[in-house]
């Protein structure tokens, strides 16, 4: 009986550590896309590419380069007026991708960025203009020029336009841990409980 005790609440620890541990990613295929995109202080949303669960984002990728280009990843979370979009995280890039290809970016403790459940993933480039590399899909990307200076809680209309200049696929992704949810916590809890309780009768 015994056993059987510490052999389930080994099971329900084990369980728990993996979905809290348990990493994935949302985006595009990060490759060398046909068309390079070399456009100025615009803001970008996909929004095909939504969280479907709250989440952490620790790294991401873009395929881009050039000296002194200017990117940053966007997450943007839609608020109660039409085609209206708040910027609710961002991690910088800074101005000195030195090569053209492959990069990747991961995020300090703090620097992270907090995600809810139906936020999408966005993408902004700076003054002296970004490039990255799409194709022509069949993902209805969404852009909006005039962003110098993109800032938290900043509120940027995306009115959609289907057309086909904008049904883009963009080499850009980001990896993330998702939030443990509230019965994954309890799950845990519950089988550290029970095997220190069993530990303590095996020592009696």
């Amino acid at each position: 009986m015994k056993r059987l005790i510490v052999l389930l609440c080994t099971i329900f620890i084990a369980f728990g550590i993996v979905e809290i541990a348990y990493a994935d990613r949302i985006g595009n295929s990060v490759e060398n896309r046909d068309v390079v995109d070399t456009a100025t202080n615009i803001a970008f949303i996909d929004p095909t590419l939504v969280f479907t669960t709250d989440a952490v984002i620790n790294s991401w990728e873009i395929w881009a380069g050039g000296l002194n280009r200017a990117f940053a990843l966007q997450v943007y979370r839609e608020t109660t007026t039409s085609n209206s979009w708040e910027l609710i995280g961002q991690s910088y890039y800074g101005s000195g991708v030195s090569s053209y290809g492959f990069n990747t970016l991961n995020l300090a403790s703090g620097d992270e960025i907090d995600v809810k459940a139906g936020d999408v993933i966005g993408w902004w480039f700076g003054s002296s203009a970004g490039v990255i590399d799409f194709d022509y899909e069949d993902a209805p990307v969404i852009w909006t020029g005039g962003i110098s200076t993109p800032t938290i809680n900043s509120v940027i209309s995306f009115a959609p336009i289907d057309d086909w200049s904008h049904r883009r696929e963009y080499s850009i992704a980001a990896n993330y841990n998702p939030v443990p949810e509230p019965t994954t916590m309890l799950l845990l809890g519950t089988g550290l409980i029970g095997l220190a309780g069993a530990r303590r009768k095996m020592k009696k």
